[in-house]
């Protein structure tokens, strides 16, 4: 298995396009989802409520429910002292978030074989498909140019008038990209 070499999406701009895939009626962005068990909410600029933390202990982070257990603490306390930075702001990190997200939807979606998320999930056009620990083909940056956050690759795109393989080629880095370097010198 292993990871494939490829383009990379900004983890930010992947956030906001799975944010938006499952609020489409939130598509400004300014306004909060209210989907507080949401592993991406404590992150949401415009979020007005509490987290609720439950995603931290689900099965993909349940070394979050061995530390606060050994602790003896709740999740909300264990989330305060891991996460807080300043009053009512969390940085949780995108890995955290992603695996979470990934997680819930394996198990949503594939209730008998994803649960434990060892599997490639196969959904590529998914923005955060990038980060699937699992995954075994490349991604598909579609939603780089569908998705209403990320509008302005299509702007862009139609501006200088490149196709969208050239457009990523030219503007989204990728992993790996040595072989595409030494390529690139000899035109």
């Amino acid at each position: 298995m292993g990871r494939k070499n490829g383009p990379r999406p900004s983890v930010t701009e992947a956030l906001r396009a799975n944010c938006f895939e499952c609020t489409c009626d939130f598509a400004d962005g300014r306004r909060d989802c209210k989907v507080r068990d949401c592993p991406v909410y404590p992150r949401m600029p415009y979020r007005k409520m509490k987290p609720n933390w439950s995603w931290v202990f689900g099965l993909w982070t349940k070394r979050h429910r061995i530390i606060a257990e050994a602790k003896g603490m709740s999740a909300c306390e264990y989330a305060e002292m891991k996460w807080k930075k300043k009053p009512g702001k969390y940085r949780v990190p995108p890995s955290e978030i992603m695996r979470a997200k990934c997680f819930r939807c394996m198990a949503d979606c594939n209730p008998g074989g994803g649960e434990k998320g060892k599997v490639d999930c196969k959904i590529h056009d998914c923005p955060i498909y990038f980060w699937m620990p699992f995954r075994e083909d490349d991604v598909d940056l579609s939603w780089l140019f569908e998705n209403a956050y990320t509008s302005k690759h299509r702007k862009r795109l139609d501006a200088e008038g490149l196709t969208e393989e050239e457009y990523i080629r030219k503007y989204i880095p990728h992993r790996g990209r040595n072989d595409d370097e030494e390529e690139e010198s000899d035109d």
